[in-house]
């Protein structure tokens, strides 16, 4: 009777040996588990082909150091820190647009840049002043002043 629906107590029947098989199918595999020698280990033979499989360490890129050749000392003042803020490399290309509508042709490759620098150019500005970076081409890029 394959393909067609069983009802009534031939088909309580057929659920209760598919259940019973597929319990004992998961006891034997339980069984089979715990009984393995090495307990979810590799052997020698196993761990030796995987380590003859693993990429080299690659090496590193600090040299090693001997902590015993460093000299401590005692009461040294701390380096003063700058008082001026920091100018982005961005921002004398932002200044030559000095009004809204004026724009200027950059290459490509400053596009993410620019984007970059202009968004922290209207943040710090209140949104006083805007700019919009745009492709207009795969090789330039256009940056406008809008505000």
């Amino acid at each position: 009777m394959t393909g067609a629906a069983l009802d009534g107590p031939a088909a309580s029947y057929l659920r209760a040996v598919a259940f019973a098989e597929a319990a004992a199918a998961a006891d034997n595999r339980r069984h089979a588990i715990a009984a393995a020698p090495a307990q979810g280990k590799r052997t020698t033979a196993a761990t030796a082909a995987a380590s003859a499989t693993k990429r080299p360490a690659a090496p590193s890129r600090h040299p090693s150091v001997d902590a015993s050749q460093l000299v401590v000392q005692d009461d040294v003042p701390l380096a003063p820190l700058p008082q001026e803020p920091r100018v982005s490399m961005w921002q004398p290309v932002l200044d030559l647009l000095t009004g809204p509508g004026q724009s200027v042709l950059v290459p490509g490759a400053w596009h993410t840049g620019l984007r970059m620098a202009a968004h922290k150019a209207k943040k710090a500005s209140d949104g006083a002043v805007v700019y919009r970076v745009a492709k207009v081409s795969d090789t330039q890029a256009r940056v406008w002043r809008v505000l």
